[in-house]
């Protein structure tokens, strides 16, 4: 009489996965006495397009040459001594992932701008394939110096940085995006933005001579003010309304 041999049991991925790479590990258990295993991957569910045929003694294999976006079915065999073999094992599909996102086209700030404020509105071009997107700012151009932690999942084109973030004044700093797809495939980085940020305002002076409410100021009138940082040279305004419209 003869006894049918155990099939494997099938581990990873799991039935019906949307993997994240092209290059999955497809995992068995592992079967009493086989001296190895055979596997197949094909494109249809009955294995008459076979994409991959591997004999292996190890209970693991990594297929090559997977297209994006694109259903497999995979199953594995025992082999035993004497030319034995088991039952193939029941049929995984998984998908593969969509191609990843392009590299998006940056947009704000312009490439080399100066005079940018330090809290910088940016702007890049939408990339087909991305649902998200991913920011760096950094002081250097290799990106290893990164001015805050990357900004994750933002879900528009455009990213205001907000005040309690601003960068340094007088600084040269790079920046770059990528798109990232709904199942979190990271697209290609962009070409690295470069900007310089603004100067920052002088400090605002205060009024000295004459004092509020003085009704009478003499001939010649003397006006004064305390010295503002940073301040290169003064405007002043005289008029004979608040408004200063007079």
């Amino acid at each position: 009489f003869s006894t049918q041999t155990p099939a494997p049991d099938l581990l990873a991925p799991a039935a019906g996965a949307e993997l994240s790479t092209l290059e999955p590990v497809l995992r068995w258990t592992r079967v009493p006495y086989a001296s190895g295993y055979a596997l197949q991957l094909s494109a249809d569910s009955v294995f008459t397009r076979l994409v991959a045929q591997s004999a292996t003694g190890d209970t693991a294999y990594i297929p090559a040459g997977l297209t994006h976006a694109t259903p497999y079915w995979w199953r594995v065999r025992a082999q035993f001594p004497g030319s034995q073999v088991s039952g193939w094992s029941a049929a995984r599909r998984f998908t593969t992932p969509p191609a990843a996102p392009a590299a998006p086209v940056l947009v704000q700030p312009a490439q080399n701008a100066e005079q940018v404020p330090v809290a910088p509105l940016f702007r890049w071009q939408a990339t087909v394939g991305a649902s998200t997107y991913r920011l760096e700012i950094a002081a250097d151009s290799g990106f290893t110096e990164l001015a805050a932690d990357p900004i994750d999942a933002i879900t528009s084109t455009r990213y205001a940085l907000p005040a309690e973030n601003a960068l340094n004044y007088m600084a040269v700093y790079h920046w770059r995006v990528r798109g990232i797809s709904e199942r979190g495939v990271d697209g290609e980085w962009s070409s690295a933005g470069r900007f310089t940020t603004t100067e920052q305002a002088p400090e605002r002076p205060v009024l000295v001579r004459p004092e509020a409410g003085t009704d009478d100021l003499g001939t010649p009138a003397v006006l004064s003010w305390t010295r503002a940082a940073r301040a290169a040279a003064y405007e002043l305004d005289v008029a004979t309304d608040a408004g200063f419209e007079f």
